[in-house]
């Protein structure tokens, strides 16, 4: 455990190996710090093999292995980490939050949006309160698969559960509102813009960002960073680029880029397009 806070992973999957060759039986809590030594460092295949060193030794696995091989998985195949999942209920051990939300993952890497959701519905059936990266994952899914209803629905109730409140933010010198992305993925950030210009063009249709969105101003400021930050994979930051691109060319948005703040997306608002658009039983009040 203390290797893996200390990202020294090699370290930590060593010392297990050690281990087992001075004839020290690792128990199930072992395991599950090297399993998750494994997922930090991305050792999928390691992780499998060391589920499997755990059930030929009857140890058995319980809610935290499962977790950690499942998310370690996704990283890999994501086929694994949803087989995994099922195998772990299966075998009567009760998912958690953390669990879910490394299934929601898998959802979302392989596209399986349909999936997503009816996990997300199983969770709140078995009192298992979603959290924030469980909507994040869900609305992903669903967004990146153009399956705008239901990224809407997903969205609206995460916002009626407070968990986008920090991304809404209102300047008073200018009376205008502002949508921070920070932290946010591409298909995440997409359905906050278009969910946020929706209830610019139509205020009262939208009465759970009423409090949320206080400037009168038919503007939207939309906060993305320069993408000067490089990814966990090296590459620049992408969103603002990204963001962009959706507002003007597919949502047919007018954008001001203000030359001393180039983080910042001015999107005039008044006008909407068929991505935006919502029936009225749809709207949350």
């Amino acid at each position: 455990s203390a290797c893996e806070k200390g990202n020294e992973f090699t370290k930590g999957i060593n010392l297990f190996k050690e281990m087992i060759a001075a004839g020290i039986l690792p128990d199930a809590h072992v395991y599950n710090a090297v399993i998750s030594v494994c997922e930090k460092d991305g050792q999928w295949k390691l992780a499998l093999n060391l589920l499997k060193d755990m059930e030929n030794r009857k140890i058995r696995p319980d809610v935290i292995t499962y977790s950690a091989v499942i998310s370690a998985c996704n990283k890999g195949p994501w086929d694994f980490s949803l087989k995994l999942f099922e195998e772990m209920k299966e075998r009567k051990i009760k998912p958690d939050t953390v669990s879910y939300n490394a299934a929601l993952t898998a959802c979302n890497k392989g596209g399986q949006w349909e999936y997503a959701l009816q996990l997300l519905e199983e969770m709140k059936r078995n009192h298992i309160p979603p959290d924030k990266i469980s909507y994040s994952v869900t609305l992903g899914a669903c967004e990146d698969n153009g399956k705008y209803e239901e990224s809407f629905r997903v969205l609206s109730e995460a916002i009626k559960r407070g968990f986008f409140d920090h991304s809404f933010k209102y300047y008073d010198a200018s009376n205008q509102d502002a949508l921070d992305l920070h932290g946010y993925t591409s298909g995440v950030s997409k359905a906050l813009v278009r969910y946020c210009l929706k209830a610019k063009d139509n205020p009262s249709d939208f009465g759970l960002l009423r409090d949320a969105m206080k400037g009168r101003s038919n503007s939207l400021w939309i906060i993305t960073g320069q993408g000067n930050h490089a990814n966990k994979d090296g590459r620049r930051g992408v969103l603002k680029k990204e963001i962009l691109s959706y507002v003007q060319d597919e949502l047919k948005y007018p954008v001001v880029i203000q030359p001393d703040n180039r983080g910042h997306i001015l999107v005039l608002c008044g006008r909407s397009s068929d991505k935006c658009s919502f029936s009225k039983n749809e709207l949350i009040k």
